[in-house]
């Protein structure tokens, strides 16, 4: 937990200050993971994406917007989400693809499980999430 807080501090501050290119490729993969998956807020993320991730995005903004009329509010509690780096493929010294196996506990008991690919790309702004993919575990 001290960690996930130290990292949203980081990027809130790195956000804020311009500065989203200071995150190493692994950061912001977690980051995105955070932003995306936990927060579900898909504005936040799309400051850490570029390509194919920005469309999809914007494309997920454009039909959740009619739900969210005043823009993204954050939930109350969500179930805590859980981490692992299954996979580090680096393709050349600037496209890395990393693949989590993320799980959810929700109170309701169980564990939700899902694989996510992030694909990332150095560029002038730094590491940035070029597309991303989910299945089932």
């Amino acid at each position: 937990m001290k960690r996930r807080a130290a990292l949203a501090a980081w990027f809130c501050v790195c956000c804020a200050a311009g500065c989203g290119g200071d995150l190493g490729p692994e950061e912001t993969a977690i980051a995105f993971i955070e932003t995306y998956v936990y927060e579900a807020n898909q504005e936040k993320a799309l400051l850490l994406s570029d390509a194919l991730a920005a469309e999809k995005l914007r494309k997920e903004l454009a039909e959740v917007a009619p739900h969210r009329q005043d823009g993204f509010e954050e939930a109350a509690q969500r179930p805590p989400i859980h981490r692992t780096l299954v996979d580090k493929t680096q393709e050349d010294d600037k496209t890395i693809l990393y693949t989590y196996r993320v799980e959810t506990r929700p109170k309701s008991g169980g564990v939700f499980s899902r694989m996510m690919l992030i694909h990332l790309k150095r560029s002038e702004k730094g590491w940035r999430v070029i597309n991303y993919d989910f299945w089932n575990d």
